[in-house]
């Protein structure tokens, strides 16, 4: 279901699986039944959504409502979309450099085209999180698709995250003790302000030359 950019819409999905893009407007979307999507890919700035909090912000997005509404399409600019603490959520950044959130559930993260980022910062224990497989454990990790996405941002607890062997990850472990594994490509480790971090090199397929002295690597 679509609406219009001029006017103030009420989009209703009713039962079944529905896709709601309100367009410009204060709108009113509900998902009722089902799971559900908003999408926001027509929106001609970057959003901010949480669905947790009921908030929104930026483009199309501003002056919304939502209710119902299980997943989040952004827009092609960057986007913050933040699921629910008690859903399986499918975020999905589209175009731009975007941050996801999912909060706690079983959630599906894709960034799509840009430098994504999955952030969590608000998890209740630490997260173990691996760009390279796709999959996440732990915490608002547990369960955890993640496509596309080339950063993370982990939580005030003990993480584990894990790059990929393409591209060019940071990896921010935050408060706790961290092991970060940026895996191939010039990675970004940063161990955060707090705790005792590792990083780790492993699965390396040829000996590193690192100084914490200088923040260097080689190899």
């Amino acid at each position: 279901m679509t609406g219009t950019d001029a006017d103030v819409n009420v989009l209703n999905g009713g039962d079944g699986d529905d896709i709601l893009a309100g367009l410009g407007g204060g709108d009113t979307l509900i998902g009722g039944l089902g799971s559900d999507t908003a999408d926001y890919t027509a929106s001609t700035a970057g959003v901010i959504i949480s669905l947790e909090a009921g908030t929104v912000a930026g483009g199309h997005a501003v002056g919304d409502t939502l209710t119902s509404i299980e997943n989040l399409t952004g827009s092609a600019f960057d986007d913050t979309l933040t699921g629910t603490d008690a859903g399986a959520n499918v975020l999905n950044g589209g175009d731009g450099n975007d941050v996801l959130i999912g909060l706690g559930g079983a959630d599906t993260l894709i960034g799509g085209a840009g430098t994504d980022t999955a952030n969590y910062i608000a998890s209740t224990a630490g997260v173990i999180v691996n760009l390279d497989t796709g999959t996440g454990s732990g915490g608002h990790a547990e369960g955890d698709t993640l496509t596309g996405i080339e950063n993370l941002i982990g939580s005030a607890f003990d993480d584990t995250l894990t790059g990929t062997d393409t591209d060019a990850n940071i990896l921010t472990g935050g408060a706790g003790n961290d092991v970060l594994a940026g895996l191939g490509g010039a990675d970004t480790l940063d161990g955060g302000g707090g705790g005792s971090d590792t990083a780790d090199y492993t699965a390396s397929t040829a000996g590193v030359i690192i100084s914490l002295e200088t923040g260097t690597a080689a190899g």
